[in-house]
C-alpha cells in the first residue's frame, strides 16, 4: 500500500464504523463489530510494512506511514521520539478524570531471509519482518482507528508508541529518556508479541515473563587444545546447570502445542540455570576466547563467581586468563497487579478462557519493553499467531517463520476493550 492511499482506506472505514458506534450502547460489542469492519483495511497495511521492512535504527519509511495514518484519524503526534519513534496521542471526550495509559508497538525487522510463497515478500534481501513486529504495528494501528471512534466513551488519553530499535535493545531505553516521552506522564503501559501459539489465543503471567540472559566471555591461554576446549566448556555447563536436563531451544514446546506448553512452563522452564550448548570460539595471537549465553531464573545468582570457582578448583585453571560478562539484558517484568486487573478485564468482557495464565521463564527471547517497565507499570502479552491446519507456524526469527493475520482480529478487538477500560480507572 503506498502512503496516499491511506487517507482512502481510513476514510471509507470511518465512516461505516462512525454509523455503527451510534447504533449501539454496548461499546465492547460494538469494538467487536468495528474490528470485523476494519480487518481488511489492517490486513493491507500489515502487508504494506511487510514489503517494506527496515532495520533497527533505519525504520525511516515506517514511522513515516504510522504518523500519517495517525495524523488521518485526528490524533495529535509527535515523530523522532529516542530515534525514529512515533506517539499517537488520543484524548478522550467522556466527563470525568481518567488515566493515561500508552499501547506499545515495536518496528524494526531483523536480517533475515523468510521462506514464504505470498505475493507481498519482502522488496529488499535478507531483510524481512521475520518476529512479527509488521503484525504488532496494524494491530496497533487498528486499535487506535477504534478507540479514535470511541472518544466519548473514553475518559482519560491513550498514547500509541511506536518504539524503534526492539531487536538491538536500544529503542525502549532510548524512547524513556526522551524529554518528549519523559513529559507524558504515563500511568500504564501495555503490549503484545505475536508468537508460536494457537492462533488467538492470548497468554500471559505476572513477573518475569522470559528468562534472565548473559552473554559470557571465556578467555584462555593459547597453550589449550580444541578437544580441551569441548571439554572444558561441558565440565563448567555440567557443574552450573540446575532444572531440567533436556532444556533447549529444540525441545522449546511451546512453539507447536499450547497445552503442552502451558505444562512445559510449569514443570521445565522453572527454577533452572544453563549454558547454551553451542559456543563462539575466537584464536587470537596469543589467547583464545569462547563467548556462550547463560540462562537463569533467579536474578540474584551470582553466576560469574560461581563459573569462575568452578574453574579455580579444577584442571582447567592454569588456562584461564579472564572471565567477564559482555552482554546482560533486563527481562520483561509484568506488574502482579496490572496483570491480575488486565486478567479479570478481558475475562469478563470476552469470556472465561480468552486470557490464559502462563507458567514458567521462557528462554531464547527476550523483549526491551522492560525498558518502559522500569519507568512505568506495565503488562506484556504473548498472542497466538500458528495455525497448523493451514501449515502456519509462527517460530520467531526462523526462515519458517509465517502468522496467521486472524489474530490481529483477536488483538485488536481484545486489547482496545482493555485499554478502553483502563482509561476509565481512577
Amino acid at each position: 500500500m503506498q502512503t496516499k492511499h491511506v487517507s482512502i482506506y481510513i476514510l471509507v472505514i470511518l465512516s461505516i464504523i462512525g454509523c455503527d458506534f451510534t447504533a449501539s450502547n454496548d461499546i465492547h460489542g460494538t469494538i467487536d463489530r468495528q474490528t470485523d469492519l476494519l480487518f481488511s483495511t489492517i490486513v493491507k497495511q500489515r502487508r504494506d510494512f511487510h514489503q517494506y521492512p527496515e532495520l533497527a535504527g533505519n525504520e525511516i519509511r515506517t514511522s513515516r506511514v504510522i504518523a500519517t495514518y495517525l495524523k488521518e484519524l485526528d490524533l495529535e503526534v509527535l515523530t523522532d521520539v529516542g530515534g525514529h519513534g512515533v506517539i499517537g496521542i488520543l484524548n478522550g471526550e467522556k466527563p470525568g478524570a481518567g488515566k493515561n495509559i500508552a499501547w506499545r508497538a515495536d518496528m524494526d525487522a531483523i536480517p533475515i531471509e523468510l521462506n514464504e510463497d505470498v505475493n507481498y515478500k519482502s522488496n529488499y534481501a535478507a531483510i524481512n519482518h521475520g518476529c512479527g513486529h509488521d503484525v504488532h504495528m496494524s494491530i496497533a494501528l487498528g486499535m487506535a482507528t477504534i478507540l479514535s471512534q470511541n472518544r466519548e466513551a473514553i475518559s482519560g488519553t491513550i498514547y500509541f508508541i511506536f518504539q524503534p530499535e526492539e531487536e538491538t535493545f536500544v529503542g525502549a531505553n532510548a524512547m524513556t529518556k526522551d524529554p518528549a516521552f519523559i513529559d507524558l506522564k504515563i500511568d500504564e503501559i501495555y503490549t503484545t508479541h505475536v508468537t508460536a501459539f494457537p492462533n488467538n489465543e492470548i497468554v500471559v503471567k505476572p513477573i518475569e515473563v522470559f528468562a534472565y540472559q548473559k552473554q559470557i566471555k571465556l578467555t584462555l591461554s593459547n597453550s589449550i587444545s580444541n578437544k580441551e576446549i569441548d571439554s572444558l566448556y561441558n565440565f563448567i555447563s555440567s557443574k552450573i546447570r540446575k532444572g531440567d536436563k533436556n532444556l533447549n531451544s529444540q525441545d522449546l514446546s511451546i512453539a507447536f502445542d499450547s497445552l503442552k506448553g502451558i505444562k512445559n512452563l510449569k514443570n521445565n522452564y522453572q527454577n533452572y540455570r544453563y549454558l547454551e550448548k553451542n559456543y563462539a570460539i575466537d584464536f587470537k595471537k596469543h589467547e583464545t576466547i569462547i563467548k556462550s549465553f547463560l540462562y537463569h531464573t533467579n536474578r540474584k545468582d551470582d553466576n560469574l563467581y560461581e563459573i569462575e570457582e568452578v574453574l579455580q578448583n579444577s584442571e582447567y585453571s592454569k588456562h584461564l586468563i579472564d572471565l567477564a560478562y559482555i552482554q546482560s539484558n533486563p527481562t520483561v517484568l509484568n506488574n502482579e497487579l496490572l496483570t491480575t486487573n488486565s486478567i479479570e478485564t478481558i475475562n469478563s468482557i470476552y469470556g472465561t478462557n480468552t486470557i490464559i495464565s502462563s507458567y514458567g521463564q521462557i528462554p531464547y527471547f527476550n523483549d526491551d519493553f522492560v525498558y518502559f517497565q522500569n519507568k512505568i507499570p506495565g503488562v506484556y502479552f504473548l498472542l497466538g499467531g500458528s495455525d497448523h491446519k493451514k501449515g502456519i507456524k509462527t517460530l520467531n526469527h526462523t526462515s519458517q517463520f509465517k502468522v496467521d493475520e486472524q489474530c490481529m482480529k483477536t488483538g485488536i478487538k481484545v486489547f482496545s476493550s482493555l485499554i478502553l477500560e483502563r482509561s476509565n480507572q481512577m
